[in-house]
């Protein structure tokens, strides 16, 4: 579904800007977008799918150190029938935080590299001379660098960008956050346990399986097997993925 994201400014002062994208994504289906940055630190997008939700996409991108931020994130959704709710209820959190990892991850090398170019041509000053920045859905980028400039000032001026990071680095999940929730800290142990356990259950069940021979308790016993070794196996990837992330972003694979 991808497309022209032609985003318009509606106003932009010392406390921020409003923009908004008629068409809205996928291709118009969920209506209208409506984007808010309020300074110095809080941005939020806000659309209404008729007939379904009021989805938001609100973060906090706080500066912590030069170069690096600190983000919180909240996904709220406010449905027009109950059930949606209870079927994402379901859903565990821990779950939808690999997903979320996955979503920030496809820029984070690429804006890695970008900051310390941006910084060697002059910084938000020089953001128009720097980059070629020639569509509408480049339109709240150079917003904000506008409002750096004007309103905000760089955070942390004194000091310089740290060296370039391996891709490890910006990769790495457990102590930015794994180590830090809850949720995802308590699915970590869950599935270590479910892990060590898994693979002799399922060397016995195939035992058990090869035991009995071709017959109906051992044709039983095969696919409990085969299915106890694809659930251990991933449980291993969810723990990796409660570690860190993936060089290729999911679109490019």
């Amino acid at each position: 579904t991808a497309g022209p994201v032609n985003a318009k400014l509606m106003n932009f002062g010392t406390e921020g800007f409003h923009g908004v994208w008629d068409e809205g994504p996928r291709q118009g289906k969920l209506g209208t977008q409506f984007t808010t940055f309020t300074a110095p630190c809080l941005m939020w997008h806000d659309l209404t799918a008729k007939g379904f939700a009021r989805i938001l996409t609100v973060v906090y991108a706080t500066p912590i150190r030069k170069g690096e931020c600190r983000l919180f994130a909240r996904f709220p959704f406010l449905f027009e029938s109950p059930w949606p709710a209870r079927l994402l209820g379901l859903r565990p959190e821990w779950l939808q935080h690999i997903n979320n990892h996955l979503i920030l991850e496809d820029d984070q090398i690429f804006l890695h590299y970008q900051e310390r170019l941006l910084e060697q041509r002059g910084g938000s000053e020089e953001l128009a001379r720097s980059c070629y920045l020639a569509t509408g859905a480049d339109r709240y980028v150079m917003a904000l660098h506008e409002w750096v400039v004007k309103e905000g000032g760089e955070p942390f001026p004194e000091s310089n960008l740290p060296p370039t990071l391996p891709d490890a680095r910006l990769l790495e999940r457990w102590q930015s956050h794994t180590q830090h929730c809850h949720s995802c800290r308590q699915a970590d142990q869950k599935l270590e346990i479910l892990y060590t356990l898994g693979w002799p259950v399922t060397a016995a069940s195939a035992l058990m399986a090869a035991w009995w021979g071709p017959n109906l308790g051992g044709g039983i016993l095969a696919i409990l097997a085969t299915l106890l070794s694809a659930f251990t196996w991933q449980c291993g990837r969810w723990r990796q993925s409660l570690r860190h992330g993936r060089r290729i972003p999911p679109r490019n694979r």
